[in-house]
């Protein structure tokens, strides 16, 4: 079985503090990106037997790893609506939004894809018609699990992702009707949690959760890998970003979500340890839709957290980034490496060897996201989205912004006149020397002069706001 992949980067150094402008920088909270880390472990020991003679709790545990699959969606409409709430309203933001998703999804993709693709090909057994629907993100529609899994199994997600992403600009506009008054956005939240819980509850009552997985009536075709039944999910995690927005600013809304990131945590442990429920109707979504929501919000609210402070180290949100390319390729790695020979028992040189498995899935994960991942992303955005400003002109200025989320590298940041120099005299003393190509005349001072004047600034010259708190910015994906 496989599961979703997280596929929205939350990225280092900032957090959502914008109320969802899609210009708003490119970093999210660290926290999350973090989340994303272990999220898509979960996911790939799931796909491993158990070690031999581990307890039953620990077996469960491992085999629940699909839960990550609620997260991920949540995640996902969390960020996209910080990023996307207020800047979806004409026809050029909705092609720059579809354009940031297929950047964001189809260079890796298409290229992960490749690889099984051209063996069968190269075999003659290459079935176009699937390979078509997998092209265009739509094998999860297909009641057929040997073709939604088929080539890379645990892509099916894209399919569900792709279609989250296409509901969006609908569902914001439900979203701002309710958007008023924090009883409206929380009863939205519990009528959404009651309609999963309901249809989980059908699903168990006329016995359709009993029905094998290869069955186009059956509960995890229907409540874990169809589309249209993860758009509850995604509205959750619009709303609890609305509810974010709204609690951000407040003094008790950190408190608020410090006293929300344990229980959250541990009940969602909890559930994943339970045998009697893994594998249960109730546990492909509805069962950890609230402890997702609850957790994804605390971390936001509480940036200072321990925990928060945890995902937010480098290591981690750097492994998080790369997590995106981990998931589409841990399922193939596992395949070839062999992982999981524990299950036959357990030594310390098998312990070393998973360890080993684990590490080269990751190392070829980062490789593919610091390769071919993220310039694929930018190549494809400058090609398909021409009205894109350039950072300069994101800035407003003749020159790259200090610490530009587009520019890699800090641009120099102009020198304020009364600030000292190095030789302890004031800049303005010395502004024959340094003179910052905005703080002088771009025409000479009178005609025949050789040389601009340097004019004294009329503003403050711009902050560098790279160091502001983690809240304070959101950036699109």
């Amino acid at each position: 079985m496989t599961t979703s992949r997280p596929n929205d980067t939350v990225t280092a150094g900032a957090g959502p503090g914008n109320s969802g402008s899609a210009s708003s920088g490119r970093s999210l909270l660290n926290a999350l990106t973090g989340l994303r880390l272990f999220a898509a472990l979960a996911v790939y020991f799931s796909h491993l037997p158990a070690p031999q003679g581990a307890p039953r709790w620990l077996l469960t545990l491992q085999q629940s790893g699909y839960v990550g699959v609620t997260f991920f969606f949540v995640l996902s409409g969390f960020v996209l609506t910080l990023n996307y709430f207020d800047g979806l309203r004409t026809p050029q933001q909705l092609w720059s939004y579809a354009v940031a998703r297929i950047a964001r999804v189809y260079p890796l993709y298409l290229l992960v894809l490749a690889w099984p693709t051209i063996g069968l090909w190269a075999t003659g057994n290459l079935p176009t018609k699937d390979l078509l629907l997998h092209v265009l993100g739509l094998q999860a529609w297909n009641p057929d699990l040997g073709i939604a899994y088929a080539f890379v199994a645990p892509a099916w997600s894209i399919s569900v992702e792709l279609f989250l992403y296409a509901t969006l600009p609908f569902l914001v506009v439900l979203v701002r009707l309710v958007d008023r008054r924090m009883w409206t956005l929380l009863g939205s939240v519990a009528l959404v949690l009651a309609g999963l819980l309901a249809v989980a509850w059908l699903f168990t009552r006329t016995g359709r959760a009993d029905l094998a997985w290869t069955d186009p009536a059956s509960a995890h075709r229907w409540l874990y890998r169809t589309p249209l039944m993860r758009v509850g999910d995604f509205l959750l995690g619009i709303l609890a970003a609305r509810v974010y927005v709204a609690l951000r600013n407040r003094s008790f809304g950190e408190r608020l979500g410090s006293w929300l990131i344990l229980p959250a945590t541990g009940v969602s442990v909890f559930l994943a340890a339970q045998s009697s429920l893994v594998f249960s109707a109730w546990s492909w979504d509805a069962m950890y839709a609230l402890p997702a929501v609850t957790l994804i919000l605390g971390l936001a609210l509480a940036p200072r957290s321990p925990m928060s402070r945890f995902l937010a180290l480098r290591t981690v949100v750097f492994l998080g980034e790369a997590s995106f390319a981990f998931y589409l390729i841990h399922y193939t790695v596992i395949g070839l490496l062999g992982a999981g020979a524990w299950s036959n028992g357990v030594t310390l040189q098998l312990v070393v060897l998973e360890a080993m498995h684990l590490g080269l899935a990751t190392a070829l994960a980062v490789g593919l996201h610091v390769g071919i991942e993220k310039p694929a992303r930018v190549v494809v955005k400058r090609l398909l989205d021409r009205s894109r400003p350039r950072p300069a002109e994101r800035a407003g200025t003749g020159r790259v912004a200090a610490r530009d989320p587009l520019h890699h590298g800090r641009a120099p940041v102009p020198r304020h006149p009364n600030r000292p120099v190095r030789d302890g005299r004031s800049a303005a003393a010395g502004a024959h020397r340094s003179r910052p190509p905005e703080l002088v005349d771009a025409a000479p001072s009178h005609p025949g002069s050789a040389r601009a004047r340097w004019t004294p600034p009329t503003t403050r010259p711009p902050v560098d706001d790279s160091r502001a708190p983690a809240h304070n910015a959101v950036a699109p994906l």
